[in-house]
């Protein structure tokens, strides 16, 4: 069989005709042809750069960051807040996802704008110093803790088998106090089972 390379012609002239992301794959698999790969024209049908991905003829490239240490898995610290909404990819001085000053996340009572806060609501109040927003912020995790418990306690009343097309966890979530504070019993009557209270819990905690 004649394994005889390519002249230089022939695969400048092979790399030009390959679809963009076969020819990345190729060139970050074999080093002996990237010299020729970077001076050759790239045809692209359909380029998209977003903020933390770039996309090529549908396929798409992200960047994510990861914290590692040597007794655990990797975590991943780029993403979306599912409270907030907003993207980040970087950590403040305590090592966690910085969704404050690099993702633009209101602490309660930042600034009376429509944007979601840390808990994912619209604060329509207008704090204007920091101390007045730490202090609104205690009171909403204290807030957020007196609701863990209160789910905790009517996990234990509910039944696990859950009532048909009930819509409960949804009604739940749509629950829009103007000031927060602890659910009253319809509130808690809108979660009819343990699968639905559980995931309550979950949300709970992941805002604490």
């Amino acid at each position: 069989m004649n394994n005889k390379p390519f002249t230089y012609d022939s695969l400048k002239t092979i790399i030009l005709y390959t679809e963009p992301n076969l020819r990345f794959l190729l060139s970050s698999r074999v080093p002996s042809i990237r010299a020729t790969e970077r001076v050759v024209p790239l045809k692209i049908k359909e380029l998209v750069i977003g903020s933390h991905y770039i996309e090529v003829n549908k396929t798409r490239y992200e960047i994510d960051l990861y914290q590692i240490s040597s007794d655990e898995l990797p975590y991943q610290i780029s993403g979306v807040s599912g409270l907030s909404r907003r993207r980040t990819c970087d950590v403040d001085e305590f090592g966690t996802r910085d969704y404050i000053t690099r993702a633009g996340g209101m602490l309660p009572g930042n600034d009376g704008t429509a944007e979601r806060n840390l808990f994912g609501d619209r604060d329509p109040n207008n704090i204007p110093t920091n101390y007045g927003r730490v202090r609104r912020l205690r009171r909403r995790v204290n807030v957020e803790k007196q609701r863990l418990d209160q789910l905790l306690v009517h996990q234990q009343k509910v039944g696990s088998v859950p009532k048909p097309l009930s819509g409960g966890l949804i009604r739940f979530k749509t629950i829009d106090h103007n000031v927060a504070q602890v659910y009253n019993e319809m509130e808690l009557g809108f979660l009819d089972n343990k699968e639905m209270v559980e995931e309550a819990i979950k949300d709970t905690e992941n805002k604490i």
